[in-house]
């Protein structure tokens, strides 16, 4: 017997995130407010160290 830790990621089909984003969209819904935590891909060492301490917020890369 051994204790495991698993972490998963669930993600859309590329026509199910397509009706998420005409959704938000059409609304203008802030999303930008869901996020807590912002990073530039080349932070990206720093923005995992982060993200394994689970300990609060949701984090984004942002591509620019």
């Amino acid at each position: 017997q051994r204790q495991m830790t698993l972490l998963t990621s669930w993600t859309l089909s590329i026509v199910e995130q397509k009706r998420c984003a005409d959704f938000v969209a059409a609304r203008q819904l802030p999303v930008d407010e869901l996020y807590s935590h912002s990073w530039a891909l080349a932070d990206a060492t720093a923005a995992y160290e982060w993200f394994d301490q689970q300990s609060d917020g949701k984090g984004v890369f942002e591509f620019s």
